[in-house]
């Protein structure tokens, strides 16, 4: 699955939070292909959702909880 680049300086905690997110899917049961699709699906639109925030200086975090998204 190819998903567009997120031209956003907030990109903060998107590491961690796709392996959490891998991790969660697996303790449902998916298989762990599927698990990491749903957590690079779930990234993205975190990076989606915090692509046009302004907090503060440097890299600021993803959408995780969907607020802009």
């Amino acid at each position: 699955m190819v998903l567009p680049r997120v031209d956003t300086p907030n990109d903060h905690g998107s590491g961690c939070s796709f392996a959490a997110a891998t991790a969660a899917r697996l303790a449902l049961g998916d298989d762990p292909l599927d698990a990491v699709r749903a957590a690079k699906d779930f990234v993205h639109r975190g990076l989606l959702g915090a692509r046009t925030w302004r907090l503060g200086g440097g890299h600021g975090p993803i959408d995780a909880f969907g607020w802009d998204g």
